[in-house]
């Protein structure tokens, strides 16, 4: 995991380009002394002159700044305790060396486990109705599996009835009747001729009166047999047969549809109770998932270390006491806790004023120099210029912007001993000029935008406009105004001072003999200019 950025830094020097390391070694040197020591064209003329040669060769030009060593290769900890904050119980000292799974912190777990105790009741409960419902879902099944069997039954059953009655009860009965008819007519036709048969006798004197009466009675019976036998018979054919059909028929059709109001009530209960048991299912599983973070969340409050390494407790909140991490102490969800850095990698992070930041890329070769190694050179390499400006710069008073630089160190000794936060001075090089003009920059001074060297010659000293390129904390590259192997004054800076100095008095005498001679020319005007005053209107005035 990367480094974190928002590591406090020591804070940079102030860099304000040209004009102030002029500024500055102007005043270093005592207004250039110095450079007669390190500049190899360096001397005194016969007038006591420090001057310098210009010269050509290669104009070297870096960036200095401070910074504080860091892992290259850390792994970041940080709080996975989800909520709002969660109190530090226990904390080994920082700087201890850990071991892989090496319990670091825990953390207050009373309120997580109060809520693990509800959830896992919350769970249990769910689970329980999920399971009826699961058990109810095969219970409508069963239910609509005989409900639709049983309606289906009763259907078939009045189809077969309409049939029995339409194809053998009618004809059955039909027949039935229409032989009781025929019965009846026989036996009607016998009675009567049986009738004959008495009145014949009765006339020759072998039967009596009496006899006849009672036979005519029973073609009477027999009329009336055949009579309502024929009449019930009419009745069958045209009335019983119509009203059983209808019967039947409506009796199957009302079977039918109960079959089906049964099979529709049937899907309805066994899709209403799969509903169910699926809606339990889904409140089981996201209660279960509920308890199952809880369980996560109780795991986690037990930091251990992913890796070998040395204990650094995060310092991102340095300014604020109460977010530092310490026994007591508060952290939030995500808050960097500690790292675990690598020591045999390291890289130094440093922030670049703004000014300067632009000469700094990726890819550029360093010179290091650490505190706690006195002597010793390291080398490195730009690994990365952070493209916005860091945070802390829009907190500054001065409103300074700085820009994080992250630069590897490429040949760290194994037993250097170097550890995070070591305080360490970087110099990156950031270009090479070859063959260019150059003076010190103390020959060189500035007024109004433009630039000025004095040029000492047989004739004295002569001040030219020279326009400048580059420069580092040394020299500064001369692009016109001189030449090769002219000698500068060093003392340019103080030169300008006083010329300017004495133009401005100069400056202000002019104008004061400018100024006496316009009051002389009012003094001549006054008569001709104050006659208006000594009207009469302005005289009761006096």
């Amino acid at each position: 995991m990367k480094p974190d950025p928002d590591r406090r830094l020591p804070k940079p020097r102030r860099r304000g380009g040209f004009v102030k390391w002029l500024l500055l070694l102007a005043l270093l040197s005592g207004g250039g002394y110095g450079a007669y020591f390190f500049w190899p064209g360096g001397k005194r003329d016969e007038n006591q002159q420090i001057t310098a040669a210009v010269t050509r060769g290669n104009l070297s030009i870096s960036v200095t700044e401070r910074g504080e060593l860091e892992s290259s290769k850390s792994v970041d900890v940080a709080c996975e305790v989800e909520g709002q904050q969660i109190k530090i119980v226990e904390i080994v000292p920082e700087g201890t060396q850990v071991k892989k799974d090496q319990v670091v912190l825990k953390f207050d777990t009373e309120a997580l486990t109060k809520a693990y105790a509800e959830q896992e009741v919350k769970w249990k409960t769910a689970d329980g109705k999920a399971k009826a419902a699961k058990e109810e879902v095969e219970i409508q099944k069963s239910k609509a599996e005989g409900d639709n069997a049983k309606a289906e039954i009763d259907w078939k059953l009045a189809k077969l009835d309409l049939k029995k009655y339409t194809d053998g009860e009618y004809e059955v009965e039909l027949n039935k009747r229409k032989g009781a008819v025929e019965k009846d007519r026989r036996d009607l036709d016998e009675a009567k001729q049986k009738l004959g048969e008495l009145k014949n006798l009765m006339k020759k004197g072998f039967a009596t009166l009496e006899q006849v009466r009672v036979q005519e009675g029973s073609v009477k019976n027999s009329e009336f047999q055949l009579s309502s036998d024929a009449g019930n018979l009419l009745v069958l054919e045209k009335f019983e047969r119509e009203r059983k059909v209808v019967e039947f028929e409506a009796k199957a059709k009302d079977a039918e549809r109960n079959m089906e109001r049964t099979k529709a009530s049937g899907r309805a209960a066994v899709t209403k109770a799969q509903s169910d048991y699926e809606g339990s299912t889904i409140t089981e599983s996201l209660e279960k998932k509920t308890l199952e973070r809880f369980k996560a969340q109780l795991d986690k409050c037990i930091v251990k270390a992913p890796q070998d390494g040395i204990l650094v407790y995060s310092k991102s909140r340095y300014w604020d006491p109460s977010s530092r991490i310490q026994a007591g102490g508060m952290v939030y969800f995500h808050q960097p806790v500690f790292s675990l850095p690598d020591l045999t990698q390291m890289q130094i992070k440093m922030k670049i004023h703004e000014s300067m930041v632009k000469k700094v890329s990726k890819g550029q070769k360093c010179e290091i120099r650490v505190e706690s190694l006195p002597g010793h050179v390291l080398h490195g390499t730009v690994r990365n210029v952070a493209t916005m400006a860091h945070s802390e710069g829009y907190w500054d008073e001065r409103g300074v912007k700085e820009y994080v630089t992250i630069v590897n160190i490429n040949d760290l000794p194994s037993d250097a001993g170097l550890l995070p936060g070591m305080t360490g001075e970087v110099k990156v090089f950031v270009n090479e000029l070859p063959n260019v003009l150059m003076t010190p920059v103390q020959a060189v001074s500035e007024r109004d935008g433009q630039h000025y060297a004095y040029v000492a010659g047989k004739n004295g000293v002569e001040r030219r406009e020279v326009v400048v390129g580059e420069n580092n904390e040394k020299f500064v590259e001369i692009k016109e105004g001189v030449q090769e192997d002219e000698r500068v004054c060093l003392d340019a800076r103080t030169r300008l001072v006083a010329e300017t100095k004495a133009e401005n008095e100069a400056a202000g005498a002019d104008a004061k003999k400018e100024g006496k001679k316009e009051e002389k020319k009012d003094v001549k005007k006054e008569p001709a200019v104050a006659a208006p005053a000594a009207s009469p209107v302005a005289a009761p005035n006096k």
